[in-house]
């Protein structure tokens, strides 16, 4: 463990001493043109899903445009499921019974006397 800390200290101290300046790696003059054969033209991830991106989103565009009242139902549809989730899960913290409001009232006239 001291070994690798050591090392490590080391490495820093060295890169230090090498990089005087943080624009050390870049070109020095804007003339100098960069090596540009490392850089992928576009990024493997959009390359390959581009077309899915692109079906998916034109699909969403058309459910838009061509059935407004479907997104409004299955809105309203998952708004009603998470109210009822929230009536069960109030109904489950409170399990009292329900008191009546017959409880207070006197059945009989004759229980007062």
């Amino acid at each position: 463990m001291r070994t690798e800390i050591e090392s490590l200290r080391q490495q820093l101290v060295k890169e230090a001493t090498t990089s005087a300046s943080i624009n050390a790696p870049h070109a020095a003059s804007i003339d100098v043109s960069l090596p540009t054969a490392q850089i992928p033209a576009e990024p493997q991830c959009s390359a390959q899903h581009k077309d899915v991106w692109e079906v998916s989103y034109i699909d969403t565009r058309i459910n838009d445009v061509y059935y407004p009242l479907n997104n409004n139902v299955d809105w309203l549809s998952s708004k009603i499921e998470l109210l009822q989730q929230d009536l069960d899960t109030i109904r489950k913290k409170d399990q009292q019974p329900v008191t009546s409001i017959d409880v207070c009232t006197i059945t009989s006239l004759d229980a007062k006397i």
